[in-house]
Order: C-alpha cells, then sequence, then structure tokens
C-alpha cells in the first residue's frame, strides 16, 4: 500500500489541529503555491524541449496546455485538502464565510509569484517557527470568504500563473498576442500586428511576444478578459477544470470526524508551527512523487495515442 494509504488520516487529523492558527494556514497555503508554480515551470520546461510528447502532438501548445491544466489541478486539491480541514478544525459550515479563507488565498498568491523562481534549485519548508513566522508576517490576513469563494479565487490564480508560465516559455502562440484580424478591413502587407493589449504585451527584438507579468497582474479584469474572449485562448475551455479539482481536494477524504477537546491552546503556536513545517515537507514529497507518476501516465497515454494514429494512417 502507497504512503498515503497509511498516513492520510494521520496528516489529516493533524492538520485539523495545526491549522487552527492563523500563522500555520498561511505557511502551508504558501507552500502549496510554490509547489504548484515550482511543477507549472517544470513541467512547462519538459513540455518545451525538442522531442518532448508536446512537441510531437499537432498543435503543441494545446497539448502543454492541457497538460499543464492536470499539474494545477493539482494545486486546486491540495489547497481544497487543506482548507476543508481548516474549516473542520475551526469549526465552520462549507457555506459560511470565514477570514481564514483570505488568510488561505493571501498567502497561496505570495506563492505563486514566479519572480526568480528557479525549478532546478531545491525548496524547503521553513524549519522553525521564528522562520515560519517571518515568512507568512508578509501578508497573514484577508478578506472573509466562503470555500466556494476561495475555490473560485484559487483557479482563477492557477490559471493566470498557467499562463504566465506558458509566456515566460514561449509556449503560446504569437496569435495569442495579437488582435484578431478584421474581415472587414483590408488587409495590407506592410501593416504591423497590433497586440491585443498594448499595457502589458510587447514584442521583443527578435520579434517574440511577451506578456509583461507585472502590468498584466495589475490589470486582473483585462487578463481575464483576454482569456475568456480572444479567439484563442477562449478556445481552451479546459480551464474550467481547476475549479473542479479544488472541489475534489474538499471532499478527498470527505469531512472527517469532528475533532475532540479544544483545540490547540493558544500559548502553545510554537507548536503549532513546529508541526506546520513538518506537514509541510510530507506534503511537498507526496505531491512530488504523485507529479512524477501522473506524468509518466500522460506520456504512456500519448504514445499510445500515436501509435493508434499510426496505424489507421498505415491501414488506409
Amino acid at each position: 500500500m502507497a504512503w498515503s494509504g497509511h498516513h492520510d488520516v494521520e496528516v489529516t487529523v493533524l492538520l485539523r489541529e495545526v491549522l487552527t492558527d492563523d500563522t500555520a494556514l498561511a505557511v502551508l497555503s504558501r507552500a502549496v503555491g510554490v509547489l504548484a508554480a515550482r511543477h507549472l515551470l517544470s513541467a512547462a520546461l519538459t513540455a518545451r524541449a525538442p522531442g518532448s510528447w508536446a512537441q510531437a502532438a499537432d498543435t503543441p501548445w494545446k497539448a502543454a496546455h492541457a497538460w499543464l491544466l492536470v499539474v494545477a489541478g493539482r494545486g486546486a486539491t491540495l489547497e481544497g485538502y487543506l482548507y476543508s480541514a481548516c474549516a473542520t478544525g475551526r469549526g465552520v459550515g462549507e457555506d459560511e464565510e470565514s477570514p481564514a479563507a483570505g488568510v488561505a488565498l493571501t498567502a497561496l498568491d505570495q506563492g505563486l509569484d514566479l519572480h526568480g523562481l528557479d525549478p532546478h534549485a531545491p525548496w524547503r519548508p521553513p524549519a522553525t517557527p521564528a522562520q515560519a513566522t517571518r515568512a507568512a508576517a508578509a501578508g497573514v490576513s484577508g478578506p472573509s470568504l466562503t470555500s466556494r469563494d476561495l475555490g473560485d479565487n484559487a483557479a482563477y490564480d492557477l490559471y493566470h500563473t498557467l499562463l504566465l508560465v506558458m509566456d515566460r516559455t514561449r509556449l503560446l502562440p504569437d496569435e495569442a498576442y495579437l488582435e484578431p484580424p478584421d474581415p472587414f478591413e483590408d488587409e495590407t502587407d506592410d501593416q504591423p500586428p497590433r497586440p491585443w493589449n498594448a499595457d502589458w504585451m510587447y514584442q521583443d527584438d527578435q520579434g517574440h511576444w511577451h506578456l509583461d507579468h507585472d502590468r498584466a497582474d495589475d490589470d486582473p479584469d483585462g487578463f481575464r478578459t483576454w482569456t475568456t474572449t480572444h479567439p484563442v485562448m477562449a478556445a481552451t475551455a479546459g480551464r474550467y477544470s481547476i475549479g473542479t479539482r479544488y472541489d475534489q481536494g474538499v471532499s478527498i477524504q470527505g469531512r472527517p470526524p469532528e475533532r475532540h477537546g479544544p483545540g490547540i491552546p493558544p500559548g502553545q503556536a510554537a507548536l503549532a508551527l513546529l508541526l506546520t513545517a513538518a506537514t509541510a515537507r510530507l506534503v511537498y514529497g507526496y505531491s512530488h512523487t504523485y507529479q512524477r507518476r501522473a506524468q509518466r501516465h500522460w506520456q504512456h497515454r500519448r504514445a499510445r495515442q500515436r501509435r493508434r494514429q499510426e496505424r489507421r494512417r498505415h491501414q488506409h
């Protein structure tokens, strides 16, 4: 039996206790964001490599996009699982607003920051209560949200990061950055391409189009409009699957039996943070192992599809 088969219940019970502390919740939610960003960038670099399964597909960027949706979905599942444990430990109802959900969302956003991210550099969660407190000090507050609100916002933030990663690794086609052709305009050969949004899209010296990540972050409404109305981006309807994966995380263990006792006393915050660091280590190891297994499964599936296509071509 796998590691998770032996220890899921123990980790869930531990999380219900630990996550009654806002700093512990912030540390773990930030860890989810860091892991999701690292996994997305690593998967994108793999898909971008010459000879990869994505490059062998009929439309490489769509194949990469489909795989990155799976990777982002794992981050949503993990965040849903963590917040469900948190809500159970705090006695928060499924449809009840809680500031804890705002804490989780703020920390998740911090973890998803791509600035200076190196997927090959090792990452470790904070090892001491003091380090954990400093890591979460930049934002352990947020608006009161329901679990559904948290799931919707987390899904959007993960998809936002997915597209920034695709831009960073040059997986998006140029057409995704440009205004669609106007059928009522006469096109001339010397007409320069027009970016869909000139405020945060630009062309480099080699003619490649890019997003200005900082400016795009400052225009969430415009970014959302681009992903939902641009003909190239709107064709990727699978983006909604990330929210579904958050729901799976909420129900992955069901709602476990209610905990007994008063939880962690206020004077034992240091113990809560130490347990949080240990739990983050376990979650990291488990999710990384799961990612490798799922990626191998995806590659085998693509290989089987290619073999079937080749057999059909030979038959005709």
